[in-house]
């Protein structure tokens, strides 16, 4: 039996909002991997088109953290973590 895994996002504003979802679910480890690495260069694109910079980026292997500042006023805008996280299975 394989485990499975699902592929979530939070983003967190300097204001204190936070919302967390869920973007793909029942994945393999390796797919997760794979469509986390892909929606995190997805995010740093629109990004950059929002005249925004990474200021800090975190690669793990179950999570990629970045933050993202403002490039005039250098003020941190919006902080973006892609994670996976196991499914709880239970027996059949």
């Amino acid at each position: 039996m394989f485990v499975k895994y699902n592929l979530l996002i939070y983003i967190e504003s300097p204001l204190g909002e936070a919302k967390e979802m869920v973007l793909e679910r029942n994945l393999t480890k390796r797919a997760a991997r794979r469509l986390m690495s892909l929606y995190s260069n997805a995010m740093w694109d629109e990004r950059l088109r929002r005249n925004e910079k990474a200021i800090y980026i975190s690669i793990q292997d179950k999570h990629i953290e970045e933050r993202y500042a403002d490039k005039n006023t250098r003020r941190e805008t919006v902080r973006i973590v892609h994670y996976i996280k196991k499914i709880p299975c239970f027996g059949k």
